[in-house]
């Protein structure tokens, strides 16, 4: 199975190029296609070493490009999974389509980069009550009810602008390029990734903790810079969360009224004046034993 294995990424290739309209042979692979492994390290003989040596044999004049992205050991409760055992998580136990992309978020941080992590069930659900549903969508939640009753649920202009509104910007650009550089070929750790799309969400609450000090009427051009920066920051979310997240960030886009194909940003922006938000009732986490109403 393992020597056919590397042939196989190859017809794969060249399957992926038919539906792009590319030209592409798995008898004749070009020097400027890119191949990247995902594998446990006790694959690691096959990935790197038996493959290049199978590609060599093939295709004298082909130097491959190839990247190498390694798991060490993930445990279930601090021992080694095992199916003959029964010691493992089941997809049918856990995994629904409220939860997948929690699960998801969650084997993303506990990912086995360079060291043995564990996967726990407890921690998982605490994952999800205190992180995902008590910060995320608490936070989300809560900006849509202040869009609700100040602005009649549609995003504002930008108004005052302060010195903590600058730098509460800037620092959604230095969460983005850390998020785009975990994903990216170089730097990729999903471990980082999704830290990075908490930051986002723990950084604006604190953000909201200062700004909502002040709501009086002498502030309302600073409160809508405010909740204005708020909606961008669930803008960047729902942009950068996709790759990890992907239901979760269709449906954050879907309730900023964020429409058309999804392109990565290249900065942090506003959500445009007068834009129907529909966050209040969203419902995008829920806890293992709640279930979803015709209304969700």
């Amino acid at each position: 199975m393992w020597p056919e294995m590397s042939y196989g990424f190859l017809h794969g290739i060249e399957a992926l190029g038919r539906g792009l309209g590319k030209d592409w042979k798995a008898s004749a692979p070009e020097q400027d296609w890119k191949i990247v492994h995902f594998f446990g390290y006790d694959n690691s003989f096959y990935h790197s070493l038996l493959y290049p040596v199978l590609y060599k044999l093939a295709f004298p004049g082909w130097e491959p490009d190839i990247d190498y992205h390694v798991n060490e050991f993930y445990l279930l409760e601090h021992q080694k999974f095992s199916t003959s055992r029964r010691h493992a998580v089941w997809g049918k136990d856990i995994l629904t389509a409220d939860s997948v992309d929690a699960v998801r978020f969650f084997l993303a941080r506990t990912r086995p980069e360079g060291r043995r992590t564990n996967f726990d069930p407890a921690a998982y659900e605490k994952a999800l009550a205190d992180t995902l549903i008590g910060t995320w969508q608490r936070w989300l939640g809560d900006l849509g009810h202040r869009v609700d009753a100040w602005y009649g649920g549609q995003a504002p202009d930008a108004g005052v602008w302060t010195p903590e509104h600058t730098a509460f910007l800037a620092r959604l650009g230095v969460r983005l390029a850390a998020v785009t550089q975990s994903l990216g070929q170089d730097g990729f750790s999903l471990n980082q990734a999704a830290d990075e799309l908490h930051g986002i969400v723990e950084d604006t609450a604190r953000f909201t903790e200062r700004e909502y000090l002040l709501t009086g009427p002498a502030e309302k051009d600073r409160t809508r810079t405010a909740l204005a920066l708020e909606l961008a920051a669930a803008r960047l979310l729902a942009r950068c969360s996709a790759p990890v997240m992907p239901r979760f960030a269709g449906r954050l886009a879907a309730a900023l009224g964020l429409t058309g194909p999804r392109v990565w940003p290249a900065t942090p922006e506003l959500l445009p004046a007068g834009t129907k938000v529909s966050l209040s009732d969203a419902v995008f986490f829920r806890a293992g034993d709640e279930k979803a109403t015709a209304d969700d």
